[in-house]
């Protein structure tokens, strides 16, 4: 079970690496995180069945590879009213822009639904 315990500890490490690059500046975002991940641990510590044990690592290791593949920040530049997305070397995307590029933000359309705008 120690070599089940040292992967435990592996994934619960790298998902905390992960967290500190993908959310950066973000504070708020990086304690809730934590909070999250060290809670998901804690409700598993008792957990001693090598298949579960196993299953659980894999899930994490999924988790955590999303975390750092799938998912970017954007910071509102009030200046210019563009957001800036947090994209780092391990971003999965199509088209993906360099790092640093700013996006503008997309405008609402205020379009009525047809059936409001044709009374019968």
């Amino acid at each position: 079970m120690s070599s089940a315990r040292s992967r435990v500890l592996s994934v619960f490490k790298q998902l905390h690496r992960t967290r500190k690059i993908v959310f950066e500046d973000d504070h708020r975002a990086l304690a809730v995180i934590r909070e999250k991940i060290n809670e998901e641990f804690k409700k598993r510590k008792d957990i001693d069945n090598e298949q579960e044990v196993t299953q659980l690592i894999t899930s994490a290791h999924d988790i955590e590879k999303e975390l750092r593949t799938r998912l970017m920040q954007a910071q509102l530049d009030p200046q210019t009213g563009n957001f800036r997305l947090n994209i780092t070397k391990d971003t999965e995307m199509k088209d993906r822009p360099e790092p640093g590029t700013p996006v503008a933000p997309r405008t609402r359309r205020n379009r009525k639904c047809e059936d409001e705008s044709n009374p019968t």
